[in-house]
């Protein structure tokens, strides 16, 4: 209902719910921004609950500043966090030891490998 009315934003009874960050960054929307971000948190929130929707906006809003979220990154991000895989992506990074092989020709140890 907010995405259809962003005007209402300020006043909104479920504003005091929204975590500090995500609260400032859409106060300071403006009235487009506002609408689609407003609609990217629903589509996240219905498909992994309010709390994932908070932690993938604030997540968003970390990454991009500057940019509104678009509706595919929140609800990835939003599922990534229901399903416990966020953190897990955070601390471990991409296995790119196959890259770190075929450019430098080294194994994992860093030994050189016989081709």
């Amino acid at each position: 209902m907010l995405a259809a009315r962003p005007g209402s934003w300020r006043e909104t009874p479920i504003r005091p719910d929204f975590p500090e960050d995500v609260r400032e960054w859409l106060d300071q929307a403006g009235r487009q921004r506002l609408r689609d971000s407003l609609r990217a948190i629903a589509q996240a929130a219905e498909a992994a609950g309010f709390d994932n929707a908070m932690l993938a906006a604030s997540d968003s809003i970390g990454l991009r500043p500057d940019a509104r979220p678009a509706d595919t990154d929140l609800v990835s991000l939003a599922l990534r966090h229901r399903d416990g895989d966020w953190d897990e992506a955070r601390d471990q990074g991409p296995d790119l030891t196959g890259y770190d092989r075929f450019i430098t020709g080294t194994g994992p140890e860093g030994k050189e490998e016989t081709r």
